[in-house]
């Protein structure tokens, strides 16, 4: 409701495809910021994981149409509107950065907050006029416009399989290596983590408090639906779990399946 202050109220978005994304899609983002800042990262994946479950449990994969051409008259268009929508924004702005998403929406708020006069009244913004405020300040056009074809003129969804992992190794030093697919689609780029286990809680003082979080290490893989990435990682701690996205910065289905427990030889 915060995020309403700006999109709903200081802009007022178009009657048409796409126009109440500017509405609830960004609102949502802009709760996703607001908790980002205010309580951190980690209650920023939590939230998304959320819009993410939401939204993988209520869309209608066989009429699902684009975030720009949304217009409420379906079943499913409601999670795509609020959950896939504030999601896909905030990859954006790991896409673009922070700052150059922000100079962009500044733009387009003074641009649209009045409405733009045309011959016969004013003309109020639709999501494709969203996009053309923050293209010119992306820092890769091109990458720009590949994710804004995927994710918002698109209906692009990974899901990600990790397959043939091996880990050898004893002591400070093991080598793991395996294989990952997007079985789903849209071509992605998304990190991979090796990590060990997870450190277990300890009582001080009559109170459990966490120990630290688990050492790890990333990679990043790129991947399209018919090629496989290899990945291959040599650490100084025993390996337990390999995790995709471990960040919950790419939007996906069946999150669950894209962690893989790690057998050391």
């Amino acid at each position: 409701e915060s995020g309403h202050q700006w999109w709903g109220n200081i802009v007022t978005p178009g009657k048409g495809p796409g126009g109440n994304i500017i509405s609830e899609g960004l609102a949502n983002f802009s709760a996703a910021m607001l908790v980002n800042a205010e309580k951190g990262n980690s209650q920023r994946r939590v939230l998304l994981r959320r819009w993410e479950n939401s939204y993988v449990n209520a869309r209608r994969a066989d009429s699902e149409r684009s975030i720009n051409r949304i217009d409420g008259s379906r079943p499913g268009d409601s999670t795509v509107t609020y959950d896939r929508a504030g999601f896909a924004f905030w990859m954006l702005r790991e896409l673009m950065g922070q700052d150059a998403m922000l100079a962009g929406m500044k733009e387009f708020i003074a641009k649209w907050k009045d409405g733009v006069s045309m011959e016969g009244g004013l003309d109020f913004p639709l999501i494709e006029d969203f996009i053309a405020a923050l293209r010119p300040h992306a820092p890769d056009q091109a990458a720009f416009d590949v994710f804004i074809n995927q994710w918002i003129f698109g209906t692009v969804l990974p899901e990600f399989k990790v397959d043939k992992v091996v880990a050898e190794g004893a002591g400070e030093k093991y080598a793991v290596k395996g294989e990952l697919s997007n079985v789903g689609t849209g071509d992605v780029t998304v990190t991979v983590r090796v990590q060990a286990e997870a450190p277990k809680s300890v009582t001080k003082g009559g109170k459990k408090e966490k120990l630290s979080e688990p050492e790890h290490q990333d990679v990043v893989v790129h991947l399209t639906p018919s090629a496989p990435a290899e990945f291959n990682f040599t650490t100084s701690f025993k390996p337990a779990k390999i995790v995709v996205d471990p960040e919950v910065l790419v939007l996906q289905v069946g999150r669950k399946r894209s962690e893989k427990a790690v057998a050391v030889k």
